[in-house]
């Protein structure tokens, strides 16, 4: 769900892992591609955390890999 939500197309080849982490989703982007996956200011994940919360009231986090 998060790559067809989210603006940027490419996105999916560099999320690493999606897990719940308690009442919400936890998503793990890697390190160089983390900015585009935020947005500017957090704009594209306050849209894909508003989407997937009125879907299945669960928000959504961001987190950088520590690996790359």
């Amino acid at each position: 769900w998060i790559r067809a939500l989210h603006p940027v197309g490419w996105i999916g080849k560099h999320i690493i892992d999606v897990d719940f982490a308690g009442p919400e989703l936890m998503v793990t982007v890697r390190k160089s591609a983390f900015g585009a996956f935020v947005g500017q200011k957090g704009a594209y994940v306050r849209l894909i955390d508003r989407v997937i919360r009125r879907l299945i009231n669960v928000g959504v986090r961001a987190m950088e890999s520590e690996g790359e």
